[in-house]
């Protein structure tokens, strides 16, 4: 026989409620300190007010109004919640297990996922107001399915798939009133890419904008990289849809860690899908400038001073070196020249006297970044 209380008064006590099944068809005021504890379930059809906490193993049926801005503990390892498409300020996944989402639920003030998926799947939806907080995402406790955050600016996704977390930052969201889905999906179906890759198809993530507009944002993605793949050569792949030619974004950020590795574009993106990969071919050299001269060495390339590394294509350039006085003796505006055949050691074409000159050097590369250094060369006759 199931066992149904019928809370008619305004809780105020101090100490929490055991019981099995609570059924209500009135109304609940859960004061502010009140702790409600419930191995069964929680089956409302009239109002509740909950600003307290309540902690529930069983299933959560409200068919009426709820309201407040209580906490509400899922602690039950199979469980579903079903809040009539209404509001939730604060909600706890811990115990362990799936806690299956029914209806569209909103959360508004926070999320802590201590230990529990919360799954979604089909049409019912899970969402994020803007500023929502979010705490403790990990391999054991994450959303399953499609997330939805709202507004501007930074949103973490803590999303997976079937035992697997791979969460997903936008960085810097931009936009009107956006409201973003984010999910992780199995099994990338065979894509075309712009260029040669290898796209590491286990998993792959979809963006949608289901309301405002998405104007754009940086992204980061976790996966697991093999220890064997160099960094540089990582590559985020991104696409309009799974039918179209999916552009390489190169040059990433790499954070490894002990679980899962993150790397993020370094610019704003716009698409709807995902997926990471590598490149099949050698990393560009890193750019970096020889330091001494001397006109006599017996390699040409020892006799100049030059830029080295591969296709950075500046937008900005210039590199200036000056005497102990500080007076510029030479100064270049073409990374051409630098590159191809250097600076001999002349001013004027007058060959410097042995010593070690200060120079600055400022480059923007093809990725935007602002390469800037100084130190000192050194020229030998």
């Amino acid at each position: 026989m199931i066992n149904r209380i019928f809370i008619l008064v305004l809780l105020i006590i101090p100490f929490p409620l055991m019981s099995q099944d609570i059924h209500n068809e009135t109304s609940v005021f859960i004061t502010k300190g009140v702790t409600i504890i419930t191995p069964g379930n929680i089956t409302s059809l009239g109002f509740i007010q909950n600003n307290g906490n309540i902690h529930l193993s069983g299933n959560w049926l409200n068919t009426n109004i709820y309201q407040g801005t209580g906490s509400i503990s899922l602690e039950g390892v199979n469980q579903t919640f079903s809040n009539n498409n209404q509001s939730l300020s604060y909600l706890i996944a811990e115990g362990g297990g799936v806690k299956t989402i029914k209806g569209n639920l909103l959360i508004t003030q926070q999320v802590d996922f201590n230990n529990g998926l919360l799954l979604v799947r089909g049409n019912d939806a899970l969402t994020m107001e803007n500023n929502c907080e979010i705490n403790n995402a990990s391999l054991l406790s994450y959303v399953d399915g499609p997330l939805i955050s709202k507004g501007t600016g930074y949103k973490f996704y803590p999303v997976g798939k079937n035992g697997a977390f791979h969460p997903v930052e936008l960085t810097e969201v931009k936009g009107i009133d956006p409201v973003v889905q984010v999910e992780v999906i199995e099994d990338l179906p065979a894509v075309q890419t712009s260029a040669a890759a290898n796209l590491y198809k286990k998993f792959y993530w979809t963006r949608n904008t289901n309301a405002g507009s998405f104007e754009s944002s940086p992204i980061t993605l976790a996966l697991e990289v093999s220890n064997f793949v160099d960094p540089l050569r990582l590559v985020i792949a991104e696409s309009n849809s799974i039918n179209e030619t999916f552009n390489l974004i190169d040059n990433v950020t790499y954070r490894p860690s002990a679980t899962l590795d993150i790397i993020g574009s370094r610019k704003a993106v716009t698409g709807n899908v995902f997926v990471l990969g590598e490149i099949p071919v050698d990393p560009p050299r890193q750019q970096y400038l020889s330091t001494t001269l001397s006109p006599n060495a017996e390699n040409s390339v020892n006799r100049v001073i030059k830029i080295f590394g591969d296709n950075p294509n500046p937008s900005i350039f210039s590199f200036q070196v000056f005497n102990r006085w500080g007076s510029l003796i030479f100064e270049s505006t073409s990374y051409s020249m630098m590159s191809t055949d250097g600076w001999d050691g002349r001013q004027q074409g007058t060959l410097l006297q042995s010593g070690v000159y200060p120079y600055n050097l400022k480059m923007v590369d093809m990725h935007g970044n602002t390469i800037s250094r100084t130190g000192f060369v050194t020229v030998i006759n």
